[in-house]
């Protein structure tokens, strides 16, 4: 049994969380055991899930309420491990990654963005640890080549592994659009969604920006918002404060994302940045179409339903909403072709070959 200890896993349900719970539910757990690192006293997302998988989650004291403490902790967990694999958006700390190779354990460094919070603490820690990064013993993996470069540099390499995709989940089902929408109330509405935390680099205020030009140009169209976070309740209010009320829904956290995306007309992502958002994979398989900021990498555009355009001005936003509102049925017959290259499945495998060399490469020290 090959034992791979994750660090990364928080509680909101983002790209790290699910795209940890797609691994862990299409691995093979008969080969594999999962443990997860657990700052948030038992509310990690997906922990439910994750135990029914048989993984174990280990307790541990988090750094600003004892570096000493959890320097400690994560010492003595990481002995217990053969492989300690660490989701990092920045390096602002990798006590992980110098604990493992000291354990002479192996080291994957994943990184999972491509920028980092306007926070000065966060980047000068970054930066400093960029050069302290033990690169000659590690295993260094990226969502997206912007991400990789990000955290690595562009002198080092690194293998560039997509989330992937459980395609199943997202392909457009009439069926399933007709029912939501009956649902929610939005039988005629052309439905403009966003799904993703309520968090500053999602951009919510960009989206209620795009919305108040649209509203006044088109008459049925709801906002729809998916997700939940820090940010929620604030965006929440400045949308009746602003009279838009009547016509934005949010839903909160879902577990039926891709039943969602066949009730939507069009998908916003105006984030000021990201890794490798797998929910314009997502929306592409369902074919739904999708406005992306220009900052997210294009290795994420798998079709023609996908178009980018900068976070300066809304009216651009506005414009091709309006162009895809022209027919909304259109793009729903559009073919895509190799998309099991994008799954989950596939994902998974490449991972596990990983794992595999580098257990055997600890056996053989």
């Amino acid at each position: 049994m090959i034992k791979v200890l994750h660090y990364g896993l928080s509680k909101n349900k983002g790209g790290i969380e699910t795209y940890l719970l797609n691994l862990t539910t299409h691995i093979d757990k008969s080969k594999y055991h999962f443990g997860f690192i657990d700052f948030e006293n038992g509310k990690v997302s997906f922990r439910e899930e994750l135990l029914g998988m048989g993984c174990s989650f280990h307790s541990l004291t988090p750094r600003r309420k004892s570096h000493v403490n959890y320097i400690k902790e994560l010492s003595g967990l990481v002995a217990q491990y053969d492989i300690v694999h660490c989701h990092f958006n920045t390096l602002s700390d990798i006590a992980p990654v110098l604990i493992a190779v000291k354990e002479k354990r192996k080291a994957i460094v994943h990184s999972r963005s491509s920028n980092a919070p306007n926070s000065l603490l966060t980047r000068t820690a970054h930066l400093i640890n960029s050069y302290r990064l033990p690169h000659d013993e590690i295993y260094r993996i990226a969502v997206s080549q912007h991400a990789g470069e990000w955290l690595f540099g562009t002198q080092i390499g690194f293998d560039v592994i997509n989330n992937g995709v459980d395609i199943g989940k997202f392909l457009f089902q009439q069926e399933k659009r007709l029912k939501i929408r009956e649902a929610l109330n939005l039988r005629d509405s052309f439905v403009v969604g966003h799904v993703g935390t309520f968090l500053p680099v999602k951009n919510h205020l960009f989206i209620l920006e795009v919305f108040k030009r649209l509203i006044s140009k088109k008459n049925n169209i709801v906002l729809l918002l998916v997700g939940d976070g820090p940010l929620r309740k604030e965006i929440m209010t400045l949308v009746q404060k602003s009279g838009l009320g009547e016509s934005v829904l949010c839903l909160g956290q879902r577990d039926d994302i891709g039943e969602l995306m066949s009730a939507m007309d069009v998908l916003l992502l105006p984030s000021k940045y990201e890794g490798f958002p797998n929910v314009l994979m997502e929306a592409q398989i369902n074919k739904l179409p999708c406005i992306s900021s220009d900052s997210i990498t294009n290795e994420v555009k798998i079709s023609e339903l996908c178009c980018f355009l900068p976070i300066n001005d809304p009216q651009p936003w506005c414009q091709e909403i309006m162009r895809i509102a022209d027919d909304t049925t259109l793009h729903r017959n559009m073919p895509l072709e190799n998309m099991e290259r994008f799954s989950i499945q596939s994902m998974t495998k490449r991972i596990e070959t990983i794992y595999d060399a580098l257990y055997t490469q600890r056996a053989n020290q």
